[in-house]
């Protein structure tokens, strides 16, 4: 199962979201409050391939794993040679 530690919290309209280890695919606004960006960012970042996303039937959904493998490249490059 996908192990979800994205600093734990991130604000949504008001109210807390928490990212869980038994939940798969987020919303675009989940996925966007989870990494701290607005939709549109994370909308950019699922039009240029650099995040992957699912659809199912009309909604778009985004996997808990890609969230994870997003972040850890993000460190990675942050962290240089």
């Amino acid at each position: 199962m996908t192990d979800v530690h994205m600093g734990a919290r991130a604000e949504s309209g008001g109210s807390e979201l928490t990212a869980r280890p038994d939940k798969l695919l987020y919303t675009p606004g989940e996925a966007a409050a989870l990494l701290s960006i607005g939709r549109t960012k994370l909308f950019e970042l699922l039009a240029d391939g650099t995040l992957p996303s699912v659809r199912i039937g009309n909604c778009r959904r985004v996997p808990a794993a890609a969230l994870e493998s997003l972040v850890r490249e993000l460190l990675a490059a942050s962290e240089g040679p």
